[in-house]
């Protein structure tokens, strides 16, 4: 299998090309479910990139390519130059245009609309002079939704939580909506064989069967249910019975305030299980990116600790310099629903 060609760039908000990044030492891209992409790199300031000093300021921004396809974008978020023992380095770290959202802020919006007329009113109120652009929604659905004084970001999240699926912004500052965000390729992932270390974690911070959730004014009985709460009777079966309270100010309409019980009822009422591993030169495997992009469903096999699931990627850590080499989340569930706190947004 050909080696995994990677070329980093620095381009200005207009895409012309200011400098191409060589000499790297180390160099990841980090991506998750619904959450900025990030790439860091660290470079011994050689010649070459003493010349390109001047162009690490904004606006400038940095480009990752992977044979030839553009797979990142992001304006630099952290230049950090160091001299130790005689030796310099500098440290670029910049995140994807996701990012930029959680500086941008709505004051006031209202509607009973569709999913895609309510981001492209969200997305209006930018300020940017590099602003996150509307891409493909896939959900159709009509949501009743009120928003003050709240980042765009917070937003976003807050009304996917009421309908699933996956966002991201692409690198050309498309803000995408989609169902699903990868296939299932038939790939098993097997200890010893493709990974160097399996570490299995069983969350139970978040869990809970019994759901009592209270909005502005409104109640999952305004909503038309019976009671003031939701439950999973399945999971209080198996479990016991495990109760949470909710207080979530953000929504003023029952009916998307019992959409998202509805979606994070099924979440927090299993255990989260995730897997990390390491993955050493795919190469050796025949295993590629492609089969293992994020979002991709895939078979985990550990026969020593009796492990046979399917998993969801839902982080790759790629290492843009050692092209072979990848670190991975999986979980035994899709997550579609943020934590059980709202405001709390970390998957």
């Amino acid at each position: 299998m050909a080696r995994i060609e990677n070329k980093l760039e620095i381009r200005d908000s207009n895409g012309v090309l200011k400098h191409i990044i060589h000499d790297v030492g180390e160099a990841t891209l980090d991506m998750s479910v619904n959450n900025p992409a990030i790439v860091s790199l660290t470079c011994p300031i050689s010649p070459q990139i003493a010349a390109g000093l001047a162009d690490l300021d904004r606006p400038n921004a940095v480009w990752v390519w992977q044979d030839g396809v553009l797979k990142f974008t992001g304006p630099l978020s952290l230049v950090k130059t160091t001299h130790s023992q005689g030796l310099k380095s500098i440290q670029i770290d910049t995140l994807d245009y996701m990012a930029s959202l959680k500086q941008e802020y709505v004051t006031y919006y209202d509607g009973n609309d569709s999913v895609s007329d309510h981001i492209s009113a969200i997305l209006a109120q930018q300020v940017s002079t590099t602003p996150v652009l509307l891409g493909t929604i896939e959900p159709t659905v009509d949501r009743d939704i009120t928003i003050e004084q709240a980042y765009i970001y917070e937003s976003l999240i807050n009304l996917r939580d009421t309908v699933g699926g996956y966002l991201q912004v692409d690198p050309y500052r498309k803000l995408n909506w989609y169902w699903a965000i990868a296939t299932s390729t038939g790939q098993q992932i097997r200890y010893r064989k493709n990974l160097t270390g399996l570490t299995k974690s069983v969350d139970w911070l978040n869990f809970g069967n019994r759901l009592y959730i209270y909005g502005d004014g409104c109640d999952l009985m305004d909503a038309g249910m019976s009671t003031l709460y939701i439950e999973d009777t399945d999971s209080i079966a198996k479990y016991g019975l495990c109760v949470r309270t909710i207080h979530a100010g953000h929504f003023t309409s029952a009916a998307t305030m019992l959409a998202y019980a509805q979606l994070l009822i099924s979440q927090m009422s299993q255990p989260r299980i995730t897997y990390s591993a390491d993955i050493v030169n795919l190469a050796d495997f025949g295993l590629t990116y492609e089969k293992l992009e994020l979002g991709s469903w895939v078979t985990l096999i550990n026969e020593e600790i009796d492990v046979n699931v399917d998993v969801q990627i839902v982080r790759l850590v790629l290492d843009l310099v050692k092209g072979q080499n990848v670190g991975i989340e999986l979980a035994a569930k899709g997550l579609d629903v943020c934590d059980l706190i709202p405001g709390n947004y970390t998957l």
